[in-house]
C-alpha cells in the first residue's frame, strides 16, 4: 500500500502522466543536448586555454624586454643615447602589443567561429534526434 501511494504521490505511478515525466524518456530527450553541451564546453575550454597560453608567452617575452631597459639605460654614455634607447624601447613595446592584439584577435575569432558552428550543428542534430524519438513514441 505505501509503495502504491508513494508512486501516486510523485505522479510516477499514475496512468495519465505523460511519458516525458519518466526518467528514461527524459534522458532520451535531454541526453543528446547534454552531450552536445559537454562537447561545446570542451571546445571552449581548449580555445580559452590556447588564448591564455598565447598571452602568457607574449607577457614572458615582453617582461624580458621590460627588465632589460634599466640595464640598457645605465649603459648609455650620453643623454642623447639614453633618449634613443628609451624611444626605441617604447616603439618596440607599441609594435609588440599591436602584433599581439592581431594574433589574439585572429585566434579568438577562429575558435569562437569553430565552437559556434559546432554548437549549431550539434543543436540541429539534437533537434532531429528528439523529433525522431518523439515521432517513434507517437
Amino acid at each position: 500500500m505505501s509503495d502504491n501511494r508513494s508512486g501516486r504521490a510523485c505522479g510516477c505511478g499514475s496512468a495519465n502522466v505523460g511519458s516525458s515525466m519518466t526518467p528514461g524518456i527524459g534522458y532520451e530527450l535531454w541526453g543528446p543536448a547534454l552531450a552536445g553541451t559537454a562537447k561545446w564546453n570542451g571546445k571552449m575550454y581548449e580555445g580559452l586555454a590556447m588564448l591564455g597560453s598565447e598571452w602568457l608567452d607574449f607577457i614572458n617575452r615582453r617582461l624580458k624586454e621590460d627588465l632589460s631597459l634599466p640595464q640598457r639605460l645605465y649603459a648609455s654614455r650620453s643623454a642623447e643615447e639614453a633618449r634613443q634607447v628609451y624611444a626605441a624601447f617604447w616603439q618596440q613595446a607599441v609594435d609588440d602589443y599591436q602584433k599581439e592584439l592581431a594574433v589574439i584577435t585572429k585566434l579568438a575569432n577562429g575558435f569562437l567561429n569553430n565552437s559556434l558552428t559546432a554548437a549549431q550543428t550539434r543543436a540541429e542534430e539534437t533537434a532531429r534526434e528528439i523529433g525522431r524519438q518523439h515521432s517513434e513514441a507517437a
